[in-house]
């Protein structure tokens, strides 16, 4: 039997809360009754390892029952039975679950918005926006396409980004490896083999000697103390104010900072863009959109102009007020505004920023590619002429 945490209004007033077991969110309700609670919210209670699960759930297979449920809408399917049949489509046993539970709520007169608004680890604050956006309108499938869409673009950018990191962080960790075998184990055998000669060997292996037999002693201090580098990096960027920081700092690198710029006004772009096109006020839009630039300095900029908005101040002269956004983008917004279709040109902005970020990232990665094969061929070549550098004097005293 399942767990539900409620919220809920006793008979003498007091707002009661906790967790129950029942069949289903009706089974509750008559539960809480029975005790004298009238349930104002209530929810799925996980344990923390079903949460660490969800929040970990595949991004493609939601994006895939997103799409799914608009063309069932599309294709004027009931809302229930659209649900059901997505969810019968689901591998993912936990998402199954979830999918279920939305079904049982909508079926017990919950809004569809409320049901998924229960699950923010999943569905984020735009899907549910823009959600509660078709159901006041009347057109769900309209709101589900619109979060497919945004999802499928704001994935292939993310995998865009990651490929063209994974090849070299690849060819560096490769390059480690070569190194530390070269250190650890070829160098010694040089050096021992020098040895038994007796030869004196060059200033330069000397050196290059020296430093292998300090590794070689040092080794574990090392990497102990690379573990612990990697925990304090873990634990500094779940800090906000240290990624505050550091996000900031990487706006300023050369060339890095403009494709971060460029990829977070993409993001900005298609959010606020979709969320207008779906109805969305546009306060809350901004809000939502500010949440989902995935750089907290920017967002924080654009969060604090935002409160212009309010004023009465257009969206143009909002943007501007941050400093941060391409003047591109400021001059579609200004023409969008003027012709009262913003969101439409929010949308052509969000495509016109993803190929120019394509664009960089491709070059960007065929400039990495030689810089890091060069350093390491000669990082090789350098050990390789010192170890042999007593040979040729050998062969020379012949």
């Amino acid at each position: 039997m399942p767990k539900y945490s409620y919220a809920g209004t006793s008979i003498d007033g007091n707002v009661v809360e906790g967790v129950l077991r029942a069949d289903s969110l009706s089974d509750l309700e008559i539960k809480l009754v029975n005790q004298g609670v009238i349930a104002t919210q209530t929810r799925p209670a996980y344990s923390t390892v079903q949460q660490l699960i969800i929040k970990h759930l595949r991004a493609s297979d939601i994006t895939r029952t997103t799409r799914q449920l608009a063309v069932l809408l599309k294709s004027k399917v009931s809302l229930v039975e659209s649900l059901t049949l997505a969810s019968e489509q689901i591998k993912d046993k936990m998402l199954r679950s979830i999918y279920d539970d939305i079904i049982q709520q909508v079926e017990a007169g919950k809004s569809l918005a409320k049901s998924y608004a229960n699950y923010p680890q999943i569905f984020d604050e735009l899907y549910a926006s823009m959600i509660e956006a078709g159901e006041i309108s009347g057109n769900l499938e309209f709101a589900f396409g619109k979060i497919a869409d945004y999802r499928e673009k704001s994935e292939s950018l993310a995998k865009k980004v990651k490929s063209a990191l994974a090849y070299p962080l690849v060819v560096i960790a490769v390059a480690v490896l070569v190194v530390m075998a070269l250190v650890l184990y070829v160098i010694p055998v040089f050096s021992s083999m020098y040895a038994n000669f007796g030869a004196e060997l060059p200033a330069l292996t000397q050196k290059v000697v020296s430093t292998s037999n300090y590794l070689r002693t040092t080794i574990w201090y090392w990497l102990s103390g690379a573990l612990l580098l990697g925990l304090v990096s873990v634990f500094l960027a779940n800090s906000l104010r240290v990624k505050f920081i550091f996000q900031r700092i990487m706006l300023k690198i050369p060339y890095f900072g403009q494709l971060i710029t460029k990829i977070a006004t993409a993001r900005f772009s298609r959010t606020m863009g979709s969320l207008l096109t779906a109805g969305v006020d546009i306060i809350y839009a901004l809000e939502v959109s500010a949440k989902s630039m995935a750089n907290s300095y920017s967002s924080s900029l654009l969060l604090l102009a935002g409160t212009k908005l309010m004023e009465g101040k257009s969206l143009t002269s909002v943007l501007e007020d941050t400093n941060f956004f391409p003047r591109t983008l400021l001059r579609m917004v200004a023409s969008g505004e003027k012709t009262g279709q913003l969101g439409y040109m929010l949308t052509n902005a969000a495509d016109f920023f993803e190929q120019e970020t394509d664009a960089e990232i491709a070059t960007l990665t065929t400039l990495i590619e030689p810089v890091v094969i060069i350093i390491l061929g000669a990082f090789i070549a350098f050990i390789l002429v010192a170890m042999y550098l007593p040979l040729f004097d050998l062969v020379g005293t012949i």
